[in-house]
């Protein structure tokens, strides 16, 4: 796992895997939302509902926030 948003997803303590079909999943232990991987970018979807799309400082930013924004 030599990505930095993968990487930095699996300190903070998020489930980090790849899906039957390839992309990278990032979701949490408990909660309805997920992140998969899009090319450059990565679709949050909550309750399998696509919300949005974000880059790689964007990805960050929200799972810092859903970390309990532990800086690790």
């Amino acid at each position: 796992m030599s990505d930095p948003i993968l990487s930095q997803a699996k300190r903070w303590g998020f489930l980090c895997q790849r899906t039957a079909a390839g992309p990278w999943q990032i979701t949490p232990l408990a909660g309805d939302w997920l992140l998969e991987q899009r090319s450059d970018r990565w679709l949050l979807s909550i309750k399998g509902v696509p919300q949005v799309s974000l880059d790689s400082t964007e990805v960050l930013a929200f799972l810092k926030l859903r970390s309990g924004g532990n800086s690790r």
